[in-house]
């Protein structure tokens, strides 16, 4: 499967799953491979794991989609699955195939319109921004030298990626004894189903860790890797917080739980920003929402001052509900508090993820967490008459995306090692099969000063 993107399109980029085509797995290349296992499976294959477009090699796809996986009936004789567990010799009846629900992967999540993918050649990359026209033209006599302007100039930045990568190995023990889930049949062995399995949980935690990058640079306006930060320089101003200076939510509680505070008044400080907070001026005619989380919303629409414009001024009003473009919709009911001028939609975004011992973020082991923080809000510009967009995901070229050192390609890599054929580093003696997964660039803040989140909670 490969895509062209913009300025390479005869390049064949690689852009998920692949092998060398020199090895193949039971005769068949990863992707070929891959779906029949999971077709086995009677779980899911590869269409229901990776979008149609993704498939089709579209530039700019979502790599995962949230199709609805099979329901399969199917009997076998054990207690429990797994390696090296004891299998019962009780006749048993599996009636259903399950699979736990962890981090739940959204293509229509926020961060992914908001922070587009970019290809690039380069292992450096070079952002030049035109400074600002301001001022105004200055007086002139007649027969007197016109004023001279000082020129607008560029600056530019330079960006260095960072490397994420993880791998499963899958030794001789596991080829051997493994078995297929779901049969009667212990003799047939599963291996084919595990690789499949642990190919979709490269693909989700690979998925998690842009996500998580996505997030540090919108929110903190930085970079980390390997211990490191490094700064995008997102002035300090445009963290934006309560005009009242109370806070949309207060922790209670021995476990500091916050809830919603009944003496914030989100109505207005959203007002107040939107129309009088005097560096949002210039950004004003572009701006086309604000995004949250589904617990800040709450804060939100559970606050009592919302409460009773929905009960007294806008639901109170049938006629303004009726000719409402999307019926009693709480875009509708913020644009008229806000004078009904001033168009804006409101962005929820549900996406998580579930957290391991080594989240770099430091959430605790399976908590649940939204990938948008609590009480942060980001302010959506459209800027496209301007360049672009305020953030983007640039790759840089990846050796494990090509097939020899000459091809190194950029984007999103998943890659199987034989390692079970002649001749290879484990050969007969010791054969094991590598499944790598990873990526090579990071997220990055191209116009930092058009960067604006709003702390509900300062």
């Amino acid at each position: 499967m490969s895509i062209a993107t913009r300025g390479v399109s005869n390049l064949n980029l690689l852009y998920g799953l692949k092998s060398d085509p020199k090895i193949k797995i039971a005769g068949r290349d990863l992707p070929a491979f891959y779906e029949e296992a999971m077709l086995s499976m009677g779980i899911k294959n590869s269409k229901d794991v990776f979008s149609p477009a993704f498939l089709s090699g579209n530039h700019g796809a979502p790599m995962f989609n949230t199709q609805q996986a099979v329901d399969r009936y199917s009997k076998a004789q054990f207690n429990v699955t797994g390696s090296g567990i004891p299998i019962n010799s009780t006749t048993v009846s599996v009636t259903n195939l399950l699979r736990e629900i962890g981090t739940v992967m959204d293509p229509t999540s926020f961060l992914s319109h908001y922070v587009p993918d970019v290809m690039s050649e380069a292992s450096t990359v070079v952002v030049e921004t035109i400074q600002q026209i301001k001022g105004v033209q200055q007086d002139r006599k007649l027969g007197q030298l016109f004023p001279e302007v000082k020129k607008v100039g560029n600056q530019s930045a330079t960006f260095t990626p960072g490397y994420s990568g993880e791998k499963i190995v899958v030794d001789e023990q596991d080829i051997l004894s493994l078995r297929e889930i779901g049969t009667n049949n212990f003799g047939i062995r599963g291996i084919a189903q595990y690789l499949s399995i642990w190919t979709e949980q490269l693909g989700v935690r690979m998925y998690t860790k842009k996500q998580i990058l996505n997030r540090q640079a919108i929110f903190d306006g930085e970079f980390s890797w390997y211990g490191q930060t490094f700064s995008f320089g997102v002035p300090s101003e445009n963290t934006l917080v309560p005009i009242s200076g109370i806070p949309w939510a207060t922790p209670t509680g021995p476990g500091g739980v916050y809830v919603m505070n009944p003496s914030a008044t989100p109505l207005t400080d959203i007002r107040y920003l939107i129309s009088n907070e005097p560096s949002l001026r210039r950004l004003k005619p572009f701006l086309k929402g604000i995004a949250m989380n589904r617990v800040t919303h709450t804060w939100f629409y559970s606050n009592p001052q919302v409460q009773q414009l929905i009960q007294y001024g806008y639901m109170a009003n049938t006629n303004l509900v009726k000719q409402g473009s999307r019926g009693a919709t709480m875009e509708d009911m913020v644009e008229y508090y806000l004078g009904g001028d001033i168009k804006i939609q409101i962005i929820v975004d549900d996406s998580t993820w579930m957290a391991d011992d080594k989240d770099p973020l430091g959430f605790a082991e399976d908590s649940v967490n939204y990938f948008l923080p609590d009480g942060k809000i980001v302010f959506v510009f459209d800027l496209s008459a301007y360049g672009g967009n305020t953030a983007d995901f640039v790759y840089t070229p990846a050796k494990q995306n090509g097939g020899s050192f000459l091809e190194a390609r950029p984007g999103m890599f998943m890659v199987m090692e034989d390692l079970t054929q002649p001749g290879s580093f484990g050969g007969y003696e010791n054969p094991s099969i590598k499944l790598l997964a990873g990526f090579n660039g990071l997220s990055r803040i191209i116009r930092p000063n058009d960067l604006y989140i709003f702390n509900a909670l300062a």
